[in-house]
C-alpha cells in the first residue's frame, strides 16, 4: 500500500510538474518593451516645418536674396540660435569646412561633436564623420550662417541649418 501511494504521488507530482512547464510555454511571450527615445519639443519644432534650400551660386551673395531658405517642404530646419560662445566655435567649425579638406572636417566634427550633435542632430555628425555626408557652409561671416549636410554619393541635400 505504501509503495501504490509513493506510486501515485510520484504521478501526480511528475504531472504537476509537466503541466506547469506546459502553462509557461502556453502563455502568450512578451517581447521586451521597446527603449522609446524623446524627442524634445524644440526637435520637434525643428523639424515639423521645412523649407526649401535655395542657392543661386554667386559666392559674394547675401542671406535671403542669394540663398537661403523659403516656403515650406524642404531640407531646412528652423533657426538654430547661437550664443556668442557657441558662434565662435561654430565659425571656426565653418572655416575648417570651408578651407580644409575632407579629412579635417572628419577630424573637427569628432573634436567637436558634442558642441554638434545638439545643433545639427546625431546623425548628421556621425554620417560626417564615418564619410557618407560631406558639409558646406554659406554666408560664414554673415547674420546668418547656413550648414548644409549633403550625401557624399549623390551631393542630395539631406538637411540645411540655418544658424543665428
Amino acid at each position: 500500500m505504501k509503495k501504490a501511494i509513493f506510486y501515485c504521488f510520484g504521478i501526480f507530482s511528475l504531472a504537476l510538474i509537466i503541466s506547469a512547464c506546459t502553462k509557461e510555454e502556453n502563455k502568450p511571450k512578451t517581447e521586451a518593451p521597446i527603449k522609446k527615445t524623446s524627442i524634445s519639443s524644440e526637435d520637434k519644432a525643428r523639424t515639423v516645418v521645412r523649407r526649401i534650400w535655395f542657392d543661386n551660386g554667386n559666392p559674394n551673395g547675401q542671406s535671403d536674396i542669394d540663398y537661403g531658405c523659403r516656403d515650406i517642404g524642404g531640407s531646412c530646419v528652423q533657426e538654430v540660435v547661437l550664443t556668442p560662445l557657441l558662434r565662435a566655435d561654430i565659425r571656426g567649425i565653418g572655416l575648417v569646412i570651408l578651407h580644409g579638406s575632407q579629412i579635417d572636417v572628419i577630424g573637427e566634427f569628432t573634436r567637436k561633436k558634442e558642441i554638434l550633435t545638439p545643433l545639427v542632430g546625431y546623425d548628421n555628425v556621425e554620417g560626417v564623420i564615418h564619410g557618407s555626408f560631406i558639409t558646406e557652409i554659406r554666408g560664414l561671416d554673415g547674420e546668418c550662417m547656413f550648414m548644409i549636410f549633403k550625401n557624399k554619393k549623390n551631393s542630395k541635400i539631406i538637411a540645411v541649418y540655418p544658424m543665428m
